[in-house]
């Protein structure tokens, strides 16, 4: 039967109608964990395809239904280092690992990352690379943009939001055939990344096959010549102002032509293609500030998401450490029920009050009165025997652990007294004498009071 976490207490049960530990109602639990797993097999499928997108939001829908659910998120995690993202993979595989300490995938992934700290390094560089290009774009400056991107791909070749951004450059800066292959590059990765396809889509009606003069890093220095032959002689038996003639005339009608017919269709053909090119510009922009109002936006999210784990970490560790304490407590009631009332005052004395509530805070003084003053009383006994056994090293364990129970009675001073006897026998009589003073101090006019001074003396 599968077993589940209750979402009260924390603890895990097998699905039943009632938790087994809080005793409240979970026999809704199942139908969303079976949601959940769901929207995990969903999400493992469309990794298969490379259709990463859609991955990423159905693993995100299962961890929404379920946090429990490490397998979504160990997946989640690894498809966020796949595409680039490595803050993000690092941050599910650490929340995997803290709600889950036996998670052996998440912790291989973070060992895996931590064996390479100039990897981190890359990465963070990259990060950086790429949040330089997008100011470098609020300013206009798109050269300096693809440098910077350029940097950043050739590092973390997996970085599919810089090699989109990179893809729009090269459109808005018409080298259609590099944006070809940065956009494409990144729909091998993620095939279902949506700004990729829409990008894909706009290059379809461009030359991508062929690479402009403008896109050629280098110019091949081995071109070949060939020897040009005139096809023919010039008469040079024309005579000469007939030459002249037929050039003036040529002139006009070249000058007849072009006025008339070739430049109103220029001019009209420039002013097409500036109206196509600014209305194109417009597009780009106002599609680069939506990518960059995006970018901002998801890293206020992961920033508040990252505060609401830090927040929800420490309720857990709080309500953890009030859960032991409360255990603690219902361990020395049971050892006082059994008569074991040195066990009992051990577990009290480990206690921190200050993770009590009031209720808890009341039983814990009760079992308090309850046992330590049995527990000293106990402790005393064993440690005279053991002096009288000369076993004086035990004799001192035993006698220093009843002082901590009852430090004011008739155990008390006796344990102190026969202290200073243990340290005296083992050598220590600079400690023996501390011992004797204390009683003789707190309290006068006692039978051990006497016996301390004849010891000084």
């Amino acid at each position: 039967m599968m077993e589940y976490v209750c979402p009260y207490c924390g603890n895990k049960a097998k699905h039943d109608v009632y938790c087994h530990t809080c005793h409240r109602k979970i026999d809704w639990v199942k139908e969303i964990w079976e949601r959940s797993i769901a929207y995990y097999n969903r999400g493992y499928y469309a990794a298969e395809e490379k259709n990463l997108t859609l991955a990423i939001d159905y693993l995100q829908k299962a961890l929404h239904l379920n946090k429990y659910n490490t397998e979504a998120r160990n997946l989640l995690g690894l498809i966020y280092f796949e595409v680039g993202r490595v803050g993000e993979a690092l941050k599910e595989w650490i929340i995997s690992h803290s709600l889950n300490k036996e998670d052996e995938v998440s912790t291989h992934y973070i060992n895996e990352i931590q064996k390479s700290p100039k990897q981190l390094v890359s990465y963070k560089e990259v990060i950086h690379l790429y949040n330089k290009a997008l100011e470098y774009l609020k300013q206009k400056n798109t050269d300096v943009a693809i440098i910077r991107l350029k940097k950043a791909v050739g590092v973390n070749p997996n970085f599919v939001e810089a090699k989109v951004l990179l893809g729009l450059c090269y459109i808005q800066d018409k080298q259609f055939y590099k944006a070809n292959e940065q956009i494409k590059g990144a729909l091998k990765i993620d095939s279902g990344h949506q700004k990729a396809l829409r990008y894909f889509k706009a290059l379809s009606g461009e030359d991508t096959s062929t690479v402009q003069p403008y896109e050629l890093e280098y110019i091949p220095t081995n071109q070949s010549h060939k020897k040009v032959k005139p096809v023919r002689v010039i008469d040079r038996s024309i005579s000469l102002r007939y030459s002249v003639l037929y050039f003036i005339i040529g002139l006009i009608a070249m000058f007849v032509i072009y006025h008339f017919l070739i430049h109103p269709n220029q001019v009209k053909s420039y002013e097409q293609e500036i109206t196509r090119l600014t209305n194109k510009q417009d597009e780009l922009s106002d599609e680069l500030n939506q990518i960059i109002k995006d970018t901002n936006l998801k890293a206020a999210t992961l920033e508040a998401d990252n505060t609401k784990l830090k927040t929800q970490t420490q309720e857990y560790e709080k309500q953890l450490g009030a859960y032991v304490q409360k255990d603690k407590l219902v361990t020395a009631k049971t050892h006082i029920e059994e008569r074991m009332y040195v066990e009992a005052a051990e577990a009290l004395y480990n206690i921190a009050p200050s993770l009590l509530d009031e209720e808890s805070k009341m039983t814990y003084e009760a079992l308090k009165e309850a046992c330590y003053e049995k527990a000293a009383a106990e402790l005393y006994n064993e440690g005279y025997q053991l002096l009288s056994g000369e076993d004086y090293a035990g004799a001192k364990g035993k006698l220093e652990a009843a002082l901590i129970y009852d430090g004011t009675s008739q155990t008390a001073r006796r344990s102190l007294y026969y202290l200073g006897e243990t340290e005296e026998k083992l050598g220590n009589i600079t400690e023996a004498q501390n011992y004797y003073n204390k009683v003789i101090t707190e309290f006068p006019d006692t039978y051990e009071a006497r016996r301390a001074k004849e010891r000084i003396q």
